[in-house]
């Protein structure tokens, strides 16, 4: 098979995944408060991370489609474009990595984690939406060191997972989410923060974290 046949090939393929691409919504409404939790999930694109700027422009192309005041938190594309290359792909990239491995993943088992984690919460949390963001990662720190789930607050109530479905892949997520969660609920977190400050931040998140998953071990 010749180099534009497979380019062709992908790029039909590429259409074909990219139309079917949606976000899902999740309501929590009672009679005090409704919190929203829109999940945009990338984990479909993996096949895509064997070209770099090739993933990142299907992500920036998918997120395009959606009207929103900013792209996945961020005010413009390159911001996005850097955070994505540093996050996904670092200078130590994976070798072993096998995008197949992203099949064990079903949206549902995250949209079940998710949902089992704002339930057990929601006293805690006011009226508000949540954007959550997931994308793979084949960072070597994330995978080696971060047990496969890294997460970010990128913005008010826009969090960034990137994720390596390594075993207990799900109670890592959990742990992530729920450290991004809790950085929501801080009223003054703020990037502006100094040094000190973020340390309490992180500190008090990393608590609000240990607490839940030890309270709710029969989740995992």
């Amino acid at each position: 098979m010749c180099w534009k046949e497979k380019r062709l090939i992908n790029s039909i393929y590429y259409i074909l995944y990219y139309e079917k691409m949606k976000s899902d919504i999740i309501r929590f409404v009672n009679k005090n408060k409704k919190i929203f939790v829109k999940i945009n999930s990338f984990l479909d694109r993996s096949n895509f991370l064997k070209n770099r700027e090739e993933f990142i422009n299907i992500v920036l192309k998918d997120l395009k489609k959606q009207k929103e005041n900013n792209i996945a938190g961020f005010l413009n594309k390159k911001s996005l474009h850097d955070q994505l290359k540093r996050e996904i792909f670092d200078n130590k990239q994976s070798l072993f990595f096998n995008y197949k491995v992203y099949h064990k993943i079903k949206i549902e088992k995250i949209k079940i984690l998710i949902r089992e984690i704002i339930e057990d919460i929601d006293y805690l949390l006011d009226s508000r939406k949540i954007s959550i963001y997931i994308f793979p990662t084949l960072s070597n720190f994330v995978i080696k060191k971060m047990n496969g789930v890294s997460g970010f607050l990128v913005w008010k109530n826009t969090i960034h997972i990137y994720l390596y479905p390594l075993k207990g892949w799900g109670k890592n997520f959990k742990s992530a989410f729920l450290h991004e969660l809790a950085h929501c609920i801080q009223p003054y977190y703020s990037y502006k923060m100094n040094l000190f400050e973020h340390l309490i931040a992180e500190g008090l998140a990393e608590h609000f974290q240990k607490y839940y998953l030890k309270k709710n071990k029969s989740l995992d």
